[in-house]
């Protein structure tokens, strides 16, 4: 509620901005838009497992923005 007649305060913990943690799921970039198209795109896993990849494409404009995803599940094996 945006009182000019009055402040709010709040207290809490510290909070570091120093360092975000966003898990282990980093993207990568894989294309821009002044690249040449990929015809194959190449990844290695480090560890045997179960992965899943996602892929998200976006074209936008001022006026517009579309974006599709694609998710596959790879399973790497020894």
């Amino acid at each position: 509620y945006n009182d000019p007649e009055s402040e709010h305060w709040a207290v809490s913990r510290a909070i570091s901005i120093d360092k975000v943690d966003l898990g282990p799921d980093w993207s990568s970039a894989i294309k821009g838009l002044t690249n040449p198209v990929l015809s194959e795109y190449r990844y290695t896993y480090a560890k045997a497992g179960t992965y899943k990849a996602v892929f998200v494409a976006s074209n936008g404009n001022i006026d517009n923005l579309k974006s599709v995803t694609k998710e596959i599940t790879i399973t790497v094996t020894p």
